[in-house]
């Protein structure tokens, strides 16, 4: 008995049932879109695109335009840069420095160099600034701050020295006392001596401190053999000062000295006057 349910198969006498899961549907072809009058002569990219924006008259695509405008402002349309990719050509690289505001050639920035620098140096920085690309405006204000930098630096460095120099000064006076422009002049006469120029005498100082260069050549001027030196004013001589400490130890010595005490126990004149020149040189004034 056949079952009116179950289609009949190919080949065995009747045709195949149509039903909603084998029936082909076809799509309707829509025919393309006319170019609009007023774009002819436009390639077919361009006027696809014209109707991917569902522009129908020239009046909308000005009106995009404005809006456009007025999103980047007025004054940097058509201006803007495309980033060079990492692998660009050098002359792809150098057309994005120029738009950039780079100089034509390194003399166009503007270098200043501290006090002491020399020219080359100026010249050195504009060359490589033009070489990295930096714009003039970037590049003068950059080198402008280095300067303002080296010169503070260069500032604080004169006026530490300063202070260093007049605490030596003032160290050397304490410790000189009354010899100090003894052991000045023998310094200055060690220095003569040996042929030392200022130039190598401030690389000393730099090095060394004040104090320690003076006391340096003080002790090679007093192994020279001359004990009294005369100054430029009046012809005095400080051959025979002594140093605080100097003094000091004098007067340990004479104390233990028992002739010495008993002449100053009884009056002797010329006693009293060795130890109180000893006590002017171990305590100068102001000391």
């Amino acid at each position: 008995m056949t079952d009116l349910l179950t289609p009949v198969a190919d080949g065995q006498g009747g045709a195949p049932p149509t039903t909603a899961a084998t029936t082909l549907t076809t799509a309707p072809i829509v025919p393309p879109v006319a170019a609009p009058a007023w774009l002819t002569g436009a390639d077919e990219a361009r006027v696809g695109y014209v109707q991917n924006k569902g522009w129908t008259d020239p009046t909308q695509v000005v009106e995009s335009y404005v809006n456009l405008e007025k999103l980047l402002g007025a004054d940097r349309a058509g201006r803007t840069v495309v980033l060079p990719n990492p692998d660009a050509a050098p002359a792809e690289l150098a057309s994005f420095y120029d738009k950039l505001g780079r100089p034509s050639d390194p003399s166009g920035y503007k270098i200043p160099v501290p006090e002491g620098v020399p020219p080359e140096f100026a010249t050195g920085v504009a060359a490589k600034l033009h070489e990295l690309g930096i714009p003039k405006a970037a590049g003068d204000g950059l080198a402008a701050w280095w300067n303002e930098q080296a010169t503070a630096a260069q500032t604080a460095s004169n006026a530490a020295l300063d202070a260093s120099i007049a605490a030596d000064d003032a160290a050397l006076k304490t410790a000189w006392g009354a010899a100090f422009q003894q052991n000045v002049a023998l310094a200055q006469a060690a220095v003569r001596g040996l042929g030392i120029d200022k130039a190598t005498i401030d690389k000393m100082e730099a090095n060394m401190g004040l104090k320690a260069t003076m006391e340096l050549f003080q002790k090679i001027g007093a192994k020279t053999g001359e004990p009294d030196f005369v100054t430029g004013e009046g012809g005095q001589k400080f051959g025979n000062a002594l140093t605080p400490g100097q003094a000091l130890a004098k007067i340990a010595e004479l104390k233990a000295d028992r002739d010495f005490i008993t002449k100053l126990s009884r009056g002797d004149a010329g006693a009293r006057a060795e130890l109180s020149k000893l006590n002017a040189f171990a305590y100068p004034e102001g000391s």
